[in-house]
């Protein structure tokens, strides 16, 4: 069973200037491409978009909203209901996905 963090991992840092749009999207593009190349992330399709969790720990699985773009999450009992072995399956999902 998964344990999700109470806070969301902010991407940009407090008081980014908020006032031009797209250079705060492209800044917030390349902070998450940077953090997926470091660390593994799993990824849920909502809406247009997807619900991102940066995986913290794998014993105990615990797992961090990441807060960016539409700032989509799922339900909290979806990510109770996560095993390991779920997580895992969905990060090689991933990893072959890329490798295509």
């Amino acid at each position: 069973m998964a344990t999700l963090l109470p806070k969301s991992l902010k991407l940009l840092p407090d008081g980014f200037d908020t006032t031009d749009w797209k250079a705060r999207i492209e800044a917030e593009n390349a902070a998450f491409e940077e953090l997926s190349a470091e660390n593994d992330i799993i990824s849920f399709g909502v809406g247009d978009g997807s619900a991102d969790y940066l995986v913290v720990s794998k014993k105990p699985l615990k797992l961090q909203h990441i807060a960016h773009g539409d700032n989509y999450e799922v339900s909290y009992a979806t990510i109770r209901g996560l095993r390991l072995s779920d997580v895992e399956e969905m990060l090689n999902w991933e990893r072959s996905w890329d490798k295509l």
